[in-house]
């Protein structure tokens, strides 16, 4: 929880605690002397279930969320991350990110991203395969990182195709920091390239520029970064 975010605690615990699933451990990392990935990786090592899902400060969990998701990778052992639609109401927006059923390694790779960290369950045993669980030397995009790692050691990705998830706005958002994110697409790249090829250099230049040019318009900017995002993953 960063500190800027405390106050909106109770609304997000609340949402945990209406959960039509009962049997979950609530764990709350405070993350102000901590990036956000460690706070993350802190609390995964802490966790005890079978199961492991995140829920920042800002959003809330749709009352179903838990049950149909332990539900589906209950029935799925090759699952290793589960995800849903989620409502994002930040920037003066109210979008519905919608991806695909089950996603691939190589959906991933054309996609910007691939859900909100609040929308992933992660089967606790897929934190085995990997060396590193949220990848706190990125300065952004971790999750969509993490998402990439856990598909390319062969877990299933698959969504659950209702809005389990509100995204809310709130001050001290990583997606308001544009040096975050144009050196942690920097970060990405140089990670990933061989896998994203010349089109994802390409894609990773335009970002890098849209993001710049957020230094000067704001949060308006994700108005045409949705939409440019919605046409590049449709061709």
């Amino acid at each position: 929880c960063y500190s800027k975010q405390r106050h909106l605690l109770p609304r997000a615990i609340n949402s945990v605690k209406n959960q039509t699933y009962k049997n979950i451990e609530i764990i709350v990392v405070d993350d102000d002397a901590l990036t956000a990935p460690q706070a993350r990786n802190k609390g995964i090592w802490k966790a005890k279930g079978r199961y492991i899902a995140f829920l920042d400060a800002d959003d809330e969990w749709a009352e179903h969320k838990i049950e149909m998701q332990v539900d589906y990778m209950n029935k799925n052992p090759d699952c290793g991350l589960c995800i849903s639609f989620s409502w994002d109401k930040r920037f003066n927006m109210s979008r519905v990110s919608m991806p695909k059923a089950d996603v691939t390694f190589n959906d991933l790779i054309k996609s910007f991203n691939l859900s909100s960290t609040s929308s992933y369950m992660v089967r606790s045993v897929a934190f085995t395969y990997l060396q590193q669980w949220f990848d706190d030397e990125l300065e952004s995009g971790q999750e969509y990182d993490l998402a990439l790692r856990l598909a390319y050691y062969g877990w299933k990705i698959h969504t659950i195709q209702r809005v389990l998830v509100k995204q809310n706005a709130s001050d001290g958002q990583i997606s308001v920091n544009w040096k975050k994110k144009i050196t942690g697409q920097m970060q990405f790249y140089k990670r990933w390239h061989k896998e994203l090829g010349i089109i994802g250099a390409i894609k990773t230049i335009g970002l890098i520029k849209l993001f710049f040019f957020g230094y000067l318009v704001g949060t308006n900017i994700y108005s045409i970064i949705t939409r440019a995002k919605e046409m590049y993953e449709n061709v």
